[in-house]
């Protein structure tokens, strides 16, 4: 049980930040097999994107919709793997309550 003290001492959110990056790295190497071309700066980029967008998820799930903790984990790793689109939804579910 002592080697996954280290795993407790981890913020959650640097926790959903890495998750939102592996969804994203998945994505782009799923891209990479079905298309064969690689660039690292676009690889780079994707990961940055992919890792922004899956921790806004994470808030969105965790402060907004209040969704149980065993879900979050799963929307993380889905905003990671959306990219820019997980951030476009977004985008117009807060367009939509700001102008009701």
């Amino acid at each position: 049980m002592r080697d996954m003290e280290w795993f407790q001492k981890i913020p959650a959110e640097l926790f959903y930040v890495i998750l939102a990056a592996v969804g994203g790295t998945a994505r782009y190497l799923q891209a990479y097999l079905n298309e064969g071309k690689f660039a690292i700066k676009h690889f780079c980029a994707h990961i940055v994107i992919s890792a922004f967008s899956g921790y806004m998820f994470y808030q969105f799930a965790f402060n907004f919709l209040s969704l149980p903790e065993t879900v979050i984990p799963v929307v993380a790793g889905l905003g990671g793997w959306m990219g820019v689109e997980s951030m476009k939804m977004l985008e117009d579910w807060w367009r939509k309550k700001i102008n009701k």
